[in-house]
Order: C-alpha cells, then structure tokens, then sequence
C-alpha cells in the first residue's frame, strides 16, 4: 500500500523467456495441440540484478487464459529501499497488449514496506502487489483527497471501504475484507484498490517472512457486482514457489466477462 521500466537486452530476454516456459510449463499448456496456451511476454525489469517479468498466457483463439507475473525470490529477500515506480514502486511492469485490451490489467507494481504501514493490522513488513487496471500516468495523477466515493455494487461484498481522507497519493483508497484478519495481519490477504469511485487495482498483500517459506498459496479475488467498463476479470488468484528457478509466479487466471 504505502510504499522506470526497463527493457532487458535481447540476450537476457531470451534467457527470460526459457526460464519462464520451464518454470510455467505445469500451469497451462504446453505446444502443438490445437488447445495450447502461448507465453507471451510483457515489460521485464531488473531490480538488484534480478529480472521482473510481466507474462500472459494466450489461447489459439487470442483469448487471455492467464496474466502473471514471476519474482525472483532474492528480490523479496533483499529488496531496494525504495524505487522510482509510482508511490516508490520497486518495480513497475506492464503486461502485453492484448491482455491491456481485453482483461481488467494493465501492469504491475511491487511496493516493499520494511516497517510496515497503517492500519495497526499490517504493521509488519511486507509486500503489496499492485496489479493495476489502469495505465502508470492515471496512478501517478492519484491525489488526495479522493473526490469521489463508489457506487455500493462497486465494491466487492464484505468489503469495508475507508473515508475520501485515506487516499494514498499515487496509489488509492485500499478496501479491505474484515474476515481476513483476525487480530493481526500474518500472513496474506487480497486488497481492492479504488479512485475516483472505480476498482482501480487488486492487491496481495504478503509479509516478508511468508514469502521466504517458500510455499504455494491462494487468495480470493474481490470481486464487484459492478466494474464500471466492460472488460474480462479473474475469479482466482495463485502464487506458486518454483524451486528450479528460486522464483516466485503470481497468476490471475479463470476470466469471466464483467461490466
């Protein structure tokens, strides 16, 4: 919550490309048969050496099956202070054309918060994970206060959404499910992300020491009966440890038509 892109060169991508296809290759299909998915890749950035990558995955039919992203589990384990990504975004990726197009996503940001932030419940270090439905220029024009509250079938059910006053400038006002804390913020949970009366993100949020477990894991995906635009959103959230790799891959994925 609290808390410029760089294209790899062509050698790294290629690097980039095989690791992912092996690391990836139990998650959709493999090649050659008429109901295969391709890997197709978004922005890569470096950060303390270690490449960020952006991906989707595309049926035959140019339908976007999956939108992901992989993090080396070094860059959680020693991440910079801070970065020059919107709010001090440590990375910031966008995913490929097509799934801008057709999906809710448009890129990702990673914030690293080493002390933790407000509210008392996520006073710990962790990560936030801002997949973002819209472009980096409209998330670096977040101002505060929020000038408009969303429609009530804007918000996902069970989610409590905070006062005008608690925007986060370049970033939103953060929904939260009460029922995923219980006293104290441990482990994960998933964050809806609103501007100007719009779910502009989605957002895992992870602690550090969760993260270095080195474990699988899934969360629910906050959902509004109501997005505002017609588009394509997720039904389901997973984060998969890749030990071959040391890296981490985080993937919406089971997209339903929403409006």
């Amino acid at each position: 919550m609290l808390s410029p892109r760089f294209r790899s060169a062509a050698l790294p991508c290629l690097l980039i490309v095989g690791a992912l296809a092996a690391s990836l290759a139990g998650c959709g299909g493999g090649s050659g048969g008429s109901g295969d998915i391709g890997l197709v890749m978004g922005d890569t950035q470096s950060v303390n050496g270690k490449n960020v990558t952006a991906w989707s995955r595309i049926a035959p039919d140019n339908t976007v099956q999956e939108v992901g992203a992989t993090v080396p589990l070094s860059v959680f384990q020693n991440p910079p202070t801070s970065g020059t990504g919107p709010a001090g975004a440590i990375a910031v990726v966008s995913f490929p054309a097509r799934t801008q197009a057709t999906t809710f996503f448009n890129h990702l940001e990673i914030h690293w918060n080493p002390n933790g932030h407000p509210p008392a419940f996520t006073m710990v270090p962790h990560f936030d994970l801002h997949f973002y439905g819209v472009p980096v220029s409209d998330v670096r024009a977040v101002t505060a206060p929020d000038p408009v509250d969303p429609a009530a079938d804007h918000v996902p059910a069970n989610y409590v959404y905070p006062p005008a006053s608690d925007v986060v400038p370049e970033m939103g006002r953060h929904a939260h499910d009460p029922n995923d804390y219980q006293g104290t913020f441990t482990t994960k949970v998933n964050v809806a992300g609103f501007y100007n009366g719009q779910l502009t993100f989605v957002e895992p949020t992870v602690t550090q020491a969760y993260l270095e477990q080195k474990v699988n894991f899934t969360l629910s995906v906050p959902r509004p009966a109501v997005l505002g635009r017609t588009t394509r959103y997720p039904t389901t959230f997973t984060a998969t440890y890749d030990a071959a790799t040391d890296s981490y891959t985080f993937v919406y994925s089971g997209f339903t038509s929403i409006q």
